[in-house]
């Protein structure tokens, strides 16, 4: 288990995990792929009409290469949440398909920014009331027992952003109500024989947080019977007339 070590280790552990890459994006936008219904970065965290849903990441500007890390965020109140097995199939990334082997850590974030969380500096910042409290849809608009998550991070190797290359994904998993993907991108900056590590990651509005499709009622058990009853006396109506 990663434990509380990580936080110490974290920057350096990430980087080893991410490798060196040529260039870095401005920001990430998550948007949903057919057949998921459609759902894009709208100023707001999307929620997505389905448990398994199949989405990429565009970059602003949309070009660079970079090493890709997704993040699935599960709220820490549901039943396992810290012991999933989740395999997540990449479309245009270096690793195809990606199952990490345990959560980024034993504790769950419950405060602060994912950045610091993970140990790492990156632009946007990403507090934790963005994804958690915030007015617009939130994971505890859909679970109020909710204080946090248990972060689970893919290592999908290098992308290269842009129209027919970004990247995409899927997965069998049905992720728990509340759940929120998100994402990061590093890459190297090399000034006079001088290399610097440059993450970078959603803002907060452009995550998205798993909704699971509302059931279709089914009929009241009296209005089963009240229906019964009321096409009996017609034909009663009918044979007697």
């Amino acid at each position: 288990m990663f434990g509380r070590v990580v936080s110490v280790a974290g920057a350096a552990g990430l980087a080893l995990a991410f490798g060196v890459s040529s260039a870095s994006a401005g920001a990430l936008h998550g948007t949903c792929i057919s057949p998921t219904p459609a759902c894009s970065d709208n100023g707001s965290i999307t929620p997505v009409d389905s448990d398994s849903p199949a989405f990429g990441w565009i970059s602003s500007p949309n070009s660079g290469t970079a090493n890709f890390l997704l993040d699935v965020l599960i709220p820490n109140n549901i039943s396992g949440a810290s012991s999933e097995s989740i395999t997540i199939t990449g479309l245009n990334t270096t690793n195809t398909s990606v199952t990490p082997l345990k959560t980024f850590s034993t504790t769950a974030w419950t405060s602060g920014s994912l950045e610091s969380y993970l140990g790492i500096s990156s632009t946007p910042n990403n507090p934790i009331s963005a994804f958690l409290t915030d007015p617009h849809p939130s994971t505890q608009t859909f679970d109020s027992r909710a204080t946090g998550y248990y972060d689970y991070v893919f290592d999908f190797g290098d992308v290269t952003f842009g129209p027919n290359t970004d990247p995409t994904f899927s997965t069998s998993f049905a992720f728990p109500e509340g759940t929120i993907i998100t994402a990061f991108t590093e890459s190297q900056s090399c000034k006079k024989g001088v290399c610097t590590d440059k993450y970078t990651s959603t803002a907060s509005s452009s995550a998205l947080i798993i909704d699971t499709p509302a059931s279709v009622p089914e009929p009241s058990p009296l209005l089963v019977l009240a229906g019964g009853l009321l096409g009996l006396g017609y034909l009663l109506r009918r044979r007697a007339s």
